[in-house]
């Protein structure tokens, strides 16, 4: 992908792109050949809510500066913050570096808050009998905290193949149907659980995260 691509997908003139970065299962390495191509750039545009376009597999997400600058430090956003912590050879394009700064404590309850809510969207996949979209969210649930545990501790995010493992426990595993939210629960809720623990214990354990540009 290059800026002139996202550029026409967006509908953003190239110079008015101040950021670009790949998001999603291409960067955690858990895509197949039937995964979209995901994507955040940074608009030059000062005001307004971030946006999505979406066109032939490819999904933008297009923040403002201040949607970007609100999702990095007073959302914690962790989308946002896998962005700015991507190795530079990865990044597309970084005009614009922000600081962020954020206490652990709040780290850990954007993470947790988060983590729940993609835990009750994958009952309810599992319930419509969307299998595969539930245990993405499973998946994106246990993520959310691993990489949370890694802000509190490296005030970076190093390892984005953290939760990898989970993912493939869970595409692997063969039970389907009307009911199998039982058996996924039973299987992982406890694990959730573990990780949210121990993300609580090394939160209230340190001090401020440290502020960081990259």
């Amino acid at each position: 992908m290059n800026i002139q691509t996202l550029s026409k997908l967006t509908k953003i003139p190239e110079p008015n792109i101040w950021n670009a970065y790949p998001i999603g299962s291409h960067v955690y390495g858990t895509n197949t050949e039937t995964s979209d191509e995901d994507y955040l750039v940074v608009s030059s545009v000062s005001q307004g809510k971030q946006d999505l376009v979406s066109a032939s597999g490819i999904n933008v997400i297009v923040h403002t500066l201040e949607s970007w600058i609100k999702s990095l430090n007073q959302d914690i956003s962790i989308l946002s913050l896998e962005c700015i912590f991507l190795p530079d050879q990865k990044k597309i394009k970084e005009d614009m570096k922000v600081g962020w700064i954020a206490k652990p404590k709040d780290i850990f309850q954007v993470a947790s808050e988060k983590s729940l809510k993609d835990w009750k969207k994958a009952k309810t996949k599992f319930e419509q009998q969307e299998t595969l979209q539930g245990k993405k969210k499973i998946f994106h649930s246990l993520r959310l905290l691993s990489f949370a545990e890694q802000l509190v501790l490296d005030h970076k995010i190093t390892d984005y193949g953290s939760a990898n493992g989970y993912w493939m426990d869970l595409y692997t595993d063969p039970e389907e149907g009307a009911d199998c939210w039982n058996h996924y629960e039973e299987t992982w809720s406890m694990i959730r659980s573990s990780l949210e623990l121990n993300l609580y214990n090394v939160s209230h354990l340190n001090g401020s995260a440290k502020s960081s540009s990259n």
